[in-house]
């Protein structure tokens, strides 16, 4: 197994191109908006999979799961203000309390196929 910059500078070289530095690749990889992998997801793997109509179903009928988790984010004025927050305790000690900024993914998933269909993340909601 490569690092992954080795294998960013092998694909330069196979594009004849200068290697690129580790720098230079973070603040590109930071520049990514989440939006293009989830376009990506659809058009490459899920439009893909089921343009022909040959998946697997059971009785005719795909089946779906959706998995969701709690995610932390770290706790700034930035992350309050797009997130906002959810009052939490330590149920057994009353001066263990406070609020922070989470944020919920879930990811609707074709079982039979292996296939994620629709990942998703929002704002934190008080249902957990």
């Amino acid at each position: 197994m490569k690092s992954l910059q080795n294998v960013v500078n092998e694909a330069m070289t196979g594009l004849e191109q200068p290697p690129v530095t580790a720098s230079a690749y973070s603040q590109a990889r930071y520049k990514l908006k989440h939006t293009a992998f989830i376009e990506l997801n659809q058009a490459a793997v899920v439009q893909t999979h089921y343009g022909d109509g040959d998946y697997l179903r059971f009785w005719d009928l795909r089946v779906l799961a959706v998995d969701g988790s709690r995610i932390t984010l770290p706790d700034n004025q930035a992350m309050r203000e797009a997130f906002g927050t959810i009052a939490w305790t330590n149920g057994k000690a009353a001066d263990l309390q406070g609020e922070r900024p989470y944020a919920q993914a879930s990811v609707l998933y074709d079982v039979l196929n292996r296939i994620a269909l629709d990942p998703l993340c929002q704002t934190s909601c008080p249902i957990f």
